[in-house]
């Protein structure tokens, strides 16, 4: 399983590559166009994990109409700035249903969506517990 990761955050990317058994194509990708060049290097991949605040000439929706339409991948995981229900409608009428918020997303849930496992929701958790959980990838 081939694994892209476009988070414009390097040290995600390496957490999900320490923790991963299948393949996270490096480096971590910056910008849009870095995905259609590392799609023609290394074909159709499993996996793309891609953050809305990636920068890059389209619009995130356009974008993600270019990969569909290009079927680089199986799966997408997409990380939001925040929650935005038109966005969330367009992922959605696309097939797209792994959607994170930006400052609230677990690398556990993560790998089991690769993984293809139930992610259990966590109730009855105290914040402190739940605050060193999450990852912040705006810093």
């Amino acid at each position: 399983m081939k694994i892209i990761t476009a988070l414009n955050n390097e040290k995600i990317s390496k957490e999900l590559n320490k923790k991963s058994k299948y393949k996270i194509i490096k480096p971590d990708i910056q910008y849009q166009d870095g995905i259609l060049e590392m799609i023609e290097n290394v074909g159709a991949v499993d996996f793309i994990i891609i953050n809305e605040k990636l920068p890059g000439k389209m619009s995130f929706q356009n974008f993600i109409n270019l990969l569909i339409k290009k079927k680089c991948t199986k799966k997408y995981i997409i990380i939001l700035k925040r929650k935005n229900n038109e966005i969330e409608d367009f992922l959605f009428s696309k097939g797209i249903k792994n959607i994170f918020y930006n400052n609230k997303f677990l690398i556990e849930n993560i790998l089991k969506i690769i993984n293809n496992e139930k992610i259990k929701k966590e109730k009855n958790i105290n914040k402190k517990n739940k605050l060193n959980k999450i990852i912040n990838i705006i810093k």
